[in-house]
């Protein structure tokens, strides 16, 4: 085939399913205040080890700047991911691709912010590693940059940042130009007057001419026409280059923007990333945004996946040094109507203002199903106004929300209460950790009475409760028919707690099935209690009653467990003290029973003797009972012979001894 007659080829690469955008630490940062990545590199060679030793260590320097700040982490992040796929494509990066009469170009193009600068500068890096064998020189011109410097001459220009290299680079463009790569980023940011690309070409380097210029003569290979060039460009300028190259391979990158696969994206920020709202730094706040500028049309791009993907619906931002700048930006593609995310986590996120900004972006957000924002989150009045605006809004279609170690007032709790009044979709809230206490607990209840609340599960674990609000659920109880599930754990209610929550169980509009009172001080007293709760046809069917000191109290639960009103099918009496003598009656219990089909003993001191017990009435019926949990010593032999023996006539249950994890099972879980 003849070299003046241009035949495209056509290649294109998606990228990954998952993606984590992780920054390092940031005092590399302010490095990277002129991050020209090696415009020119050279090779080692023999004759020159001072000066070509000092090209290598400064590209080496700079490509550990770029690696570091933007896509550190593991092999499988997001740099390596988008890269690699696209790298695999270019012909010059694989020792194993045949060598061709003719030089390549390479034409990387795709939409803004789908990798095409990621791949072409993660050549620069890669050079200095791995491609030096290939290429022996690698120059990096970036368009955008060409717009503002003047007429210059070839050789001046790609040395311009490299004196040490101006005496000898008409010799390298000379004798090693089929060892050369010159990287063109962003062709279509090029300004160039009408007709000036196809004009005065020229190929003397050491001839004084305009930029553009230069960077057609370059193209068009009447300049250093041995070259090996990669080139980007968005599409609109497809048509333009397309009369430059000769025998270009397009490659597509498709990016996350077209990834079919993409249905989650974590955004992790170290703090020193973003140094706009850095109060310790040093420098101005002018110098602070300069340096935010170099990251933020990356950060700009990335954001940008988030209302271009349509197969995107779950966004994380967790551990995040952020910037009024980056908030705003994520928090515009946020609101686009293009933006389809179902489910979203904000976790400890600064600055704290964050917060306000994104409770304003989620307003309205039809598509929005599931929110969880947690942090140490001062409310304000801005702040609870746009949270509430969202549960408010006719298009919220909110069914899950978590609110998590914030602070707020009475009259606070108060307004967000009324709006979930107004809400008709949610149906789980989590409000674990916060300072909810019993004035909070008050107002909530007041809302939970109301003949249009939706909600059917609420947590509010760890919210510094007392006995004085179990008065307030019990009313709920009593006249809330949608509510199923109820966590109270890590509140101190105590046994007269249990007694006044007993009030709205024992009712007969009673429809709650789950009930969680882990670590809630409860006593043989509070056994007591339950004990007639559970006599009396109750709907509950799950009871958490872990870590509490109820080893005394156990044969009042053993006697409910008899009772054919009891409908409990899962019991939680993890880490409750119970000693080998409480074992008799759990056995019996477990001969009776008919309904029980979980029960967690783990993290109890059982012996020999008690988990005998029980191994011996499991052999001699063949219940309903599933899942066992207990902490026995599988080495001893006679524990051995019992637990196979179980097995064996009872095929159905698991016996899990001496798990690893000092966790509670997730029987009870909120989103089961």
């Amino acid at each position: 085939m003849s070299p003046n007659i241009k035949s495209p080829l056509e290649l294109r690469t998606t990228c990954l399913d998952k993606v984590s955008f992780k920054p390092v630490e940031g005092e590399q940062v302010q490095e990277m205040d002129n991050p020209e990545l090696g415009h020119t590199i050279e090779d080692l060679e023999v004759e020159k080890p001072g000066k070509m030793v000092g090209y290598r260590n400064t590209m080496e320097k700079l490509s550990l700047i770029w690696k570091d700040t933007f896509w550190p982490g593991s092999s499988d992040n997001f740099r390596d991911d988008v890269t690699w796929r696209s790298q695999m494509f270019i012909p010059f990066l694989s020792s194993r691709t045949p060598t061709q009469p003719s030089p390549y170009t390479v034409v990387l193009h795709g939409p803004a912010g789908v990798g095409k600068t990621t791949v072409a500068k993660n050549c620069m890096v890669d050079w200095a590693k791995s491609y030096s064998q290939i290429v022996k020189y690698a120059f990096y011109l970036s368009c955008k940059e060409l717009n503002h410097v003047g007429a210059c001459t070839f050789a001046e220009l790609i040395s311009k940042d490299w004196p040490e290299l101006k005496d000898d680079i008409k010799e390298v463009l000379l004798a090693q130009a089929q060892k050369i790569l010159f990287i063109v980023d962003g062709f279509d940011e090029l300004r160039a007057p009408p007709g000036a690309l196809i004009s005065d070409i020229c190929g003397d380097v050491e001839a004084t001419k305009p930029v553009p210029v230069l960077l057609s003569s370059l193209l068009i290979r009447k300049m250093v026409p041995r070259a090996t060039l990669l080139i980007t460009t968005r599409p609109r300028a497809l048509r333009e280059l397309r009369l430059l190259v000769e025998q270009p391979l397009f490659l597509e990158i498709e990016g996350l923007k077209h990834c079919q696969n993409l249905q989650e994206l974590t955004l992790q920020v170290a703090k020193g990333i973003f140094l706009e709202n850095d109060t310790s730094e040093s420098a101005p706040q002018f110098e602070r945004s300069q340096a935010d500028y170099y990251i933020l049309h990356h950060w700009r791009n990335l954001c940008s996946v988030v209302s271009s993907n349509r197969t995107l619906s779950f966004l994380d931002v967790s551990q995040s040094f952020l910037s009024d700048s980056t908030v705003r930006i994520l928090c515009d593609y946020i609101t686009r109507v293009t933006c389809h995310l179902q489910k979203v986590v904000i976790r400890n996120v600064f600055p704290t203002d964050a917060y306000r900004d994104f409770c304003l972006a989620f307003i309205g957000k039809k598509t929005l199903t599931h929110l969880t924002i947690e942090g140490c989150v001062q409310w304000d009045e801005m702040m609870l106004a746009m949270l509430c605006e969202t549960l408010k809004h006719p298009r919220c279609n909110l069914q899950y929300l978590r609110l998590g170690s914030s602070s707020a007032t009475t009259q606070q709790w108060a307004d967000f209460s009324s709006a979930l009044k107004i809400n008709q979709s949610l149906m789980y809230l989590d409000l674990s950790d916060n300072e909810l206490l019993d004035e909070g607990a008050k107002v909530l209840c007041a809302t939970l009475r109301h003949p249009k609340c939706s909600l059917q599960r609420l947590s509010v674990e760890n919210c510094h409760l007392t006995k004085a609000s179990c008065k307030d659920f019990a009313s709920v109880l009593m006249v809330n028919q949608r509510l199923t599930y109820l966590c109270l754990a890590k509140n101190d209610l105590g046994d007269g707690g249990v007694k006044l929550l007993g009030e709205g169980l024992s009712c007969p509009e009673c429809k709650l099935q789950t009930l969680m009172l882990s670590n809630c001080y409860i006593t043989k007293r509070g056994c007591e209690h339950i004990l007639k709760i559970l006599q009396e046809d109750s709907s509950l069917t799950n009871l958490d009653l872990s870590l509490n000191p109820i080893a005394t109290g156990v044969s009042f639960l053993c006697e409910a467990l008899k009772d054919p009103n009891c409908n409990l099918r899962c019991l939680g009496l993890w880490g409750c003290s119970i000693t080998p003598l409480c074992c008799e009656d759990l056995a019996s219990a477990l001969l009776s029973n008919e309904k029980l089909e979980t029960l967690d003993l783990f993290q109890n001191n059982l012996g020999q003797s008690g988990v005998t017990l029980l191994f011996e009435a499991l052999k001699q019926k063949n219940g309903p009972l599933k899942t066992l949990r207990l902490k026995a010593d599988e080495y001893d032999m006679k524990i051995q012979k019992l637990l196979k023996e179980v097995k064996e006539s009872n095929p159905k249950l698991t016996i899990a001894c001496n798990v690893a994890s000092t966790t509670r099972s997730s029987y009870c879980d909120f989103l089961s």
